[in-house]
């Protein structure tokens, strides 16, 4: 980092820290499930929605050749930019 961290930019969570409730950034996770984890602490936010989209061959395909167009064009900019 080219800017240290200054003590202040933990003022919030300083003043949170000694009145600890709930939030959608913070949630409790009991000790029986951290050690059924294999105290694994990357526990996924309970709260987060979660986005499964499924696609078939035919959609990943698609997306697949869309970023590869994109990408050839991107190539094809900085070619011509650096002639």
């Amino acid at each position: 980092k080219t800017r240290p961290i200054d003590i202040k930019e933990f003022d919030l969570e300083k003043a949170w820290w000694n009145n600890r409730v709930e939030n959608e950034y913070a949630w409790k996770v009991p000790v029986k499930e951290i050690v059924k984890r294999g105290f694994n602490l990357d526990v996924k936010n309970p709260r987060a929605q979660s986005i499964d989209k499924q696609h078939n061959a035919q959609d990943l395909i698609g997306l697949l050749e869309n970023s590869m167009t994109k990408s050839l064009s991107l190539l094809t900019q900085m070619k011509s930019a650096i002639q």
